[in-house]
């Protein structure tokens, strides 16, 4: 049943990701939730299987250290609240980038299909 969970995150999040660049077109909403779901989804996933290994590369550590920073800042803003609440959203920017690179677009198949979803949302909003 474990595997059968693993493939089905993972199939789930892929479909997500494909449908992102048209749903770029709706406005800020559902890309916001998109990208949340696949971090989510992806968190999940390597918690389950304690698949951790992506916390060891060295972009992800400057990233999460970047992270950690801004909530540092945080502290010292006029408007505390709001900057850490802005702070604190910003790591799912870096999960879902995390979450492609390691996770969705591992392959060669699924980097071209992605491309050429992406080619022709952009084709589409240039007519």
């Amino acid at each position: 049943m474990l595997e059968y969970f693993k493939f089905d995150l993972k199939r789930i999040s892929l479909i997500i990701l494909y449908l992102l660049p048209i749903s770029l077109l709706t406005g800020p909403a559902i890309p916001d939730i998109s990208i949340t779901l696949i971090s989510i989804l992806f968190l999940s996933y390597s918690f389950i299987n304690k698949e951790l290994k992506w916390l060891k590369e060295t972009w992800i550590i400057v990233g999460l250290t970047f992270w950690i920073c801004l909530l540092l800042l945080s502290f010292f803003s006029i408007n505390k609240y709001e900057s850490f609440q802005n702070a604190f959203i910003f790591i799912r920017y870096i999960i879902f980038a995390i979450a492609i690179s390691n996770w969705l677009i591992n392959d060669k198949k699924s980097l071209e299909f992605f491309l050429k979803i992406l080619t022709i949302s952009i084709i589409f909003i240039l007519l």
